[in-house]
């Protein structure tokens, strides 16, 4: 009965994926965490801890998605040069360092990554209705054209992470509602976290469904 049972729980979807966990460049001096995903995944949660277990999330933050808008200015602008004197600063200041932009490849390719020191990707996913809702509730967007566009994103990243070359996590952010202890361990061992109790119980405490502050900045006035 043992076996059955330990047979069955290797079977329990986790909705957690490691890809290509050897590919990083050992002794390179830092990584840099890159956070994205389709819009309304699950990105700001992720980017959330990152920012609290002390990574360098950027400079002009915004609290509440947790998202540099400086850096994106630059990335959405396609300024290459200064994407190029962003990188090589946080580097020289940082070492290990991340940003999260959601759809990042709409503005970067996965060979453009190279710039950047070790790039360790992680990427969420959330249910297409889902996200689809968030928006026409957020956004005021036509349930059908959002959910559309949320299937179109969905396969965009899926695109996506087929071509990356680097050390990729793919998390579920429904299955981090179901399995939170699980969802923190896949972010503490990709990022190379210590092993701490207490920390990994206040990052599980970062997973909130429905955080009223995220729902009422989100909302388009």
């Amino acid at each position: 009965m043992g076996g059955n049972g330990n047979q069955a729980g290797g079977l329990v979807n986790r909705g957690v994926v490691v890809l290509r966990p050897d590919a990083g460049r050992i002794g390179s001096g830092g990584r840099t965490f890159i956070v994205t995903g389709p819009y309304r995944s699950g990105t700001s949660l992720v980017a959330a801890m990152l920012r609290h277990v002390g990574i360098f999330m950027g400079t002009d933050i915004n609290d509440i998605v947790h998202e540099d808008e400086a850096f994106a200015a630059v990335i959405e602008g396609r300024d290459r040069g200064g994407l190029r004197r962003l990188i090589a600063d946080r580097n020289a200041t940082y070492g290990t360092w991340g940003f999260k932009l959601p759809m990042l490849c709409r503005w970067l390719a996965p060979a453009d990554l190279a710039a950047f020191n070790n790039p360790h990707i992680i990427i969420t996913f959330r249910d297409a209705v889902a996200i689809s809702q968030r928006a026409t509730l957020s956004e005021y967007e036509d349930p059908l054209a959002a959910l559309r566009l949320a299937s179109d994103d969905l396969a965009a990243m899926a695109g996506f992470v087929a071509q990356l070359a680097c050390p990729t996590l793919l998390v579920s952010y429904e299955k981090s509602l179901v399995f939170p202890a699980e969802f923190v361990n896949a972010i503490v061992q990709f990022c190379g976290l210590p092993p701490n109790g207490a920390l990994r119980a206040q990052l599980a405490g970062l997973i909130e469904p429905n955080r009223g502050s995220y729902i009422a900045g989100a909302r388009r006035r």
